[in-house]
């Protein structure tokens, strides 16, 4: 179903003139901030608070020989279930460049069932930010270039994206999708967790290792 999913996807593309773009995937730890700020010298006076580069998430640990992300599974004493996961919850992160022209991206991000999107809606679920040359970020998600939906039960995230301008050579798009464990209370499943996307015809996808 899913195979059959990418497939109509890239027809769509093809037919109706969507280009490709160049897709990562990897996955974060959750200490992020968008839009940081310095208060100056007043913290109380907002006059002259001073925007920052966006702080974009430090990577999971990597390992190289098997091409996975690692998150450990924390559990309860006695019983051996799991409590949470170490870290409790992570990003999966899309960046999204060399975007030519386009300004219109149809992503469906597909994911396995170790986890959900937490919590599961567009804004706080998922957040999508477009950064340029220089770091800095502005935030799409609850505007009217980013429609979408999550669905926890079918797990997938669709969104449909339409910017006002083109992204700049040096600027990229980014999509950050928030993930709890959905296995709380229940023996641990140890193995991968596949992450999936597509945007437009481009494909990317990683995986977390549960240990």
């Amino acid at each position: 179903m899913r195979k059959l999913i990418l497939l109509v996807i890239v027809l769509a593309a093809l037919f109706t003139g969507i280009s490709a773009a160049a897709v990562e995937k990897d996955f974060r730890y959750t200490a992020v901030n968008f839009t940081p700020v310095d208060p100056g010298l007043d913290p109380l006076d907002p006059a002259d608070d001073v925007l920052l580069p966006a702080e974009l998430g430090d990577l999971l640990p990597y390992d190289d020989v098997n091409g996975t992300y690692t998150v450990n599974y924390v559990l309860q004493g006695k019983s051996g279930k799991v409590a949470s996961t170490n870290p409790g919850q992570l990003y999966g992160v899309i960046t999204i460049t060399d975007t030519g022209d386009t300004t219109e991206f149809a992503i469906n991000d597909t994911f396995g069932d170790q986890f959900d999107i937490n919590p599961g809606k567009i804004c706080g679920g998922v957040d999508v930010i477009r950064v340029n040359a220089t770091g800095y970020a502005e935030i799409l998600t609850g505007t009217d270039q980013v429609t979408g939906t999550v669905d926890n039960d079918a797990n997938t995230v669709l969104l449909d994206i339409v910017l006002e301008t083109p992204l700049g050579a040096d600027e990229q798009l980014m999509i950050y999708c928030k993930f709890q464990t959905t296995e709380k209370g229940s023996l641990p499943v140890y193995g991968d967790f596949l992450n999936e996307v597509t945007v437009n015809d481009g494909y990317a996808n990683a995986t977390v290792t549960l240990v």
